[in-house]
């Protein structure tokens, strides 16, 4: 049965769409977004062309989870959250490799915590969806 959304999983869709979506537009449109707020120093410094092609990726998957968010059914829902999912297991290897090779801004600490909130979440809804 294609059940409506849990508040998890709205919340989720949500979030997603509130940090892809003027996060990506800022950095396309003002590259130095980027390098001073996103990928800060002592991170290596990102062309700002390829900021910008990750950024439209983001922008896609930001309208994406509006998208399902108004249809508010899960079966609409599954693939966004298999992408979240599989966003969050690399996103964390890469925050922990950096944290590993030494000092670290404190946006990738909000980075490790953001993962950790969306694999659980993600494990509940799956659960409860």
């Amino acid at each position: 049965m294609d059940k409506p959304l849990m508040l998890l999983t709205k919340i989720l869709l949500a979030l997603w769409a509130l940090i892809t979506v003027p996060g990506g537009l800022l950095v396309i449109f003002y590259g130095p977004f980027a390098t001073s707020i996103v990928w800060p120093p002592p991170l290596a410094a990102i062309p700002t062309f390829h900021a910008q092609l990750y950024a439209a990726i983001a922008i896609g998957t930001g309208v994406g989870s509006l998208v399902v968010l108004r249809q508010n059914r899960w079966g609409s829902a599954q693939s966004m959250i298999a992408l979240y999912f599989a966003n969050a297991v690399f996103a964390e290897y890469a925050a922990f490799a950096q944290v590993a090779a030494g000092p670290v801004p404190f946006q990738v600490w909000f980075y490790i915590i953001l993962g950790v909130f969306y694999l659980v979440s993600i494990v509940v809804i799956w659960r409860g969806q």
